[in-house]
């Protein structure tokens, strides 16, 4: 009798075990895949969950605890969606697992996010050439394209010389992929260099996937 005590006891026991690591596994395995979910080390964000991942939040059931899912995505243009479930063990929400869905991003990837459809002003080149070798005259080219998925509709391009603005031009409507041009001539003294600067929708008023890419600027020498 007391044989069959000391076996059941041992199977418990090992019963025990089993499930500890296998918990501490599971763990350890979720913190694994959110290191490496994009290529970074980072502490996971609270958005969607309270951050019950981070602070082990208090909980009485299992039902206290919500997932938490953060959204991101990769430079080959998969969105994925990470999502982190959690129990509630001695009155604190630990992960229990993880979940990870990629799916494809329509309209490309950037800084770990979706873009939207939009449309993406830039200026794509500036180029000049003198009108004659003795005139002091410069011709400027300028060219404002249209990166983005969306139409950008009418906008402002604005020119400086210097820190002087010196013109601005009304772009018309640019499709995806396209572009529009300007010529600008001045007169710059020979012996003289200045710093030229095109700002693609200067006014801001049309509705970009980046808003921090629209400025361009040489220096043109005499």
């Amino acid at each position: 009798m007391k044989k069959g005590v000391r076996k059941q006891t041992g199977i418990v026991i090992l019963l025990i075990a089993l499930s500890l690591v296998l918990f501490f596994c599971v763990v350890l395995q979720c913190i694994s895949i959110q290191n490496l979910k994009d290529g970074s080390s980072k502490e996971p964000s609270s958005s969607g969950g309270g951050g019950q991942g981070v602070n082990y939040a208090p909980c009485n059931t299992t039902n206290d605890c919500r997932p938490r899912t953060e959204s991101f995505c990769l430079n080959n243009s998969a969105a994925c969606n990470f999502t982190t479930y959690y129990n509630c063990s001695l009155n604190k929400c630990v992960p229990s697992g993880c979940h990870r869905v990629c799916f494809g991003c329509q309209y490309g990837c950037e800084a770990g996010n979706c873009l939207g459809n939009l449309s993406d002003l830039i200026i794509s080149d500036i180029n000049y050439f003198l009108v004659t070798e003795t005139s002091q005259q410069i011709v400027v080219n300028i060219t404002v394209k249209n990166i983005g998925t969306a139409t950008a509709f009418t906008s402002i391009t604005r020119v400086l010389l210097g820190s002087n603005t010196i013109s601005s031009f009304q772009t018309p409507v640019i499709h995806p992929r396209q572009s529009v041009s300007f010529n600008l001539t001045y007169v710059h003294p020979i012996g003289t260099s200045y710093k030229f600067k095109a700002i693609a929708d200067a006014e801001q008023t049309v509705n970009e996937q980046r808003e921090d890419n629209n400025v361009r600027e040489i220096e043109i020498r005499r």
